[in-house]
């Protein structure tokens, strides 16, 4: 990242990760690399559905359910879909977010394992994930004064110590 930040006039692939060191907070409204990206707002068919316990799901064709199926994602047995164009109990219209959010939105680490984001392979957004955080953990550890600045742009829940969220 240092070295990034020292060759930053010649490459603008580099700026995020300079901003991270140097400004942090004119990251707030960017789309940062390898941040998930909101799949539902890129669907042009069919409509998204919500399961009582969040999950999302897609009926194709008109959008409306004729069928009933258990939730993939859900450790115990919970219908989503429906039957005769009527909505299984519980279960909710997604309204399409008109575009991703912006910032540093992922979570803790332990939390989540790598997956791919947009055309990214895992290993490739481990990598980017792993030099914005360096980044963010330089900053935040170098110059105490940008921590408020960080705090800006990371749209997750955070405790008071930031050097300790990105450890």
């Amino acid at each position: 990242v240092a070295a990034g930040f020292l060759a930053r006039k010649y490459n603008s692939l580099l700026k995020p990760f300079c901003l991270m060191l140097t400004n942090p907070q004119l990251l707030k409204n960017a789309y940062m690399p390898a941040m998930p990206d909101d799949v539902i707002s890129n669907l042009t068919e069919g409509k998204v559905y919500e399961c009582p316990n969040g999950h999302p799901y897609l009926i194709t064709e008109c959008g409306r359910p004729v069928t009933t199926r258990n939730c993939p994602d859900c450790e115990k047995a919970v219908a989503i879909g429906g039957k005769k164009y009527k909505l299984s109990k519980r279960n909710q219209l997604i309204k399409r977010n008109p575009k991703p959010q912006t910032g540093y939105i992922l979570g803790v680490a332990t939390e989540s394992p790598p997956v791919p984001e947009r055309s990214l392979t895992p290993a490739a957004c481990t990598v980017i994930k792993i030099l914005m955080h360096s980044a963010l953990v330089w900053t935040c550890c170098s110059k105490p004064d940008q921590a408020d600045n960080v705090l800006t742009i990371v749209k997750t829940s955070v405790a008071s110590d930031l050097p300790i969220f990105f450890w």
